[in-house]
């Protein structure tokens, strides 16, 4: 008998080991609202996307078990910051010490970050970029209609602010030349060509985007001035209607820094107001109900949030692409901690490339995108990640 329990213990020890081995659990950061990489499905609870997928086979081939972790945006830009989250306010404050082994999350690889990880202040320096997995166009989408129909638009819902913010009346309700008593008998071709007001984009754009951010109600009246008395003879001239363009972006977004630069840049004709989102889905509802004019981010992410929206609203978003077509170099990474175990970036590493190299990824890929969405840079990622196997020697 003794015998017969020494051989049944020799044999339960490889799978007493292979039990410890998915006893590691690590705590996984995920946002519910990025797809189509990462998302929550309403109806059955469970999670979908591209990242996902590699998240979870990864993680299987590696020997580790998951914790998952909802988080937001703002958890997610503390995280990256700070290398911990906690209850974040509505600026992105967020106290506490909590953190997470893996973001599954497509996250920009950028020399900033990377010098944020390796700070001393940093509560998680053992923070470190996985290889690149995808390779994303950051650019933007922008309305079917013109600049000029976009503040047309607007003015009904924006007018109400313009007896209380005189940087609002600038550019929403300019008003009428005014003239002399006697003006309304001078000709037009001898009157003087209204001029627009000096405008300060910067204090108007601020009002403005507050007041997109709110709730709005059409103001049915005119601009509220009396008609001019006595009547005139001769058409009044109207002062020079200011343009401007509302540019959104998701609060953290790398393409943040190019919005905010551009619209410092743009000319004092023609003003540009920078305004950020907490997620794709409050971008895209904006900018379906036209509260912005351009959409920015990865592209690919903007169109997904864009089809969301109309899938969800049963509405018709119309969106020109046509400026989607150049941007900025986006390399998406997940973000791996060494924390709880010291060797499970590495091991997660290795089961990353495994997974270019027996074509799981690229599986994966088509699956969720399709074949012909795979432009040639992200093929050449995926050859150059499909490193060889090698041999144990």
């Amino acid at each position: 008998m003794r015998l017969i329990a020494w051989l049944i213990l020799l044999l339960c020890l490889p799978v007493l080991a292979v039990g410890q081995e998915t006893d590691r659990t690590v705590r996984v950061g995920v946002r519910t609202d990025v797809p189509p990489f990462i998302w929550k499905d309403e109806a059955s609870q469970h999670f979908r996307g591209f990242f996902w997928d590699i998240c979870t086979t990864a993680l299987g081939r590696a020997g580790y078990a998951r914790e998952v972790v909802e988080i937001t945006a703002a958890q997610r830009r503390a995280l990256l910051r700070d290398g911990s989250f906690g209850t974040c306010d509505d600026a992105g404050n967020c106290p506490g010490d909590h953190s997470v082994d893996l973001l599954c999350d497509p996250t920009t690889i950028t020399l900033a970050r990377m010098k944020d990880f390796a700070r001393p202040s940093h509560s998680v320096s053992a923070f470190r970029f996985s290889p690149i997995l995808f390779v994303a166009n950051g650019s933007n989408i922008q309305q079917s209609y013109s600049r000029a129909a976009f503040r047309e638009r607007l003015v009904p819902f924006l007018r109400g602010q313009c007896g209380a913010s005189p940087d609002v009346k600038r550019v929403i309700c300019p008003g009428e030349t005014e003239s002399g008593p006697l003006g309304w008998l001078v000709p037009p071709g001898l009157r003087p060509k209204p001029e627009a007001s000096a405008i300060n984009w910067g204090q108007s754009c601020e009002e403005i985007t507050t007041a997109l951010g709110g709730k709005l109600s059409r103001d049915a009246t005119n601009s509220g001035e009396q008609p001019a008395w006595p009547p005139q003879i001769w058409p009044v001239p109207e002062t020079p209607k200011p343009q401007f363009e509302v540019w959104g972006y998701v609060k953290g977004a790398t393409i943040g820094v190019t919005v905010e630069a551009a619209a410092k840049r743009a000319p004092s004709s023609v003003g540009v107001c920078p305004m950020t989102l907490n997620s794709h889905s409050d971008a895209a509802k904006a900018f379906c109900e036209g509260r912005i004019y351009r959409y920015f981010g990865d592209v690919d992410l903007v169109r997904a949030a864009v089809e969301a929206y109309r899938r969800t609203h049963l509405l018709p978003c119309p969106a020109d692409e046509r400026p989607s077509a150049k941007g900025t170099y986006e390399p998406y990474a997940m973000v791996l901690s060494a924390q709880t175990y010291p060797d499970f970036p590495e091991d997660f590493t290795v089961a990353l490339y495994s997974m270019f190299s027996d074509g799981t990824i690229g599986q994966f890929f088509n699956g969720r995108f399709g074949r012909e969405r795979q432009s040639q840079y992200l093929s050449a990622l995926f050859r150059i990640n499909s490193i060889p196997a090698g041999s144990d020697n």
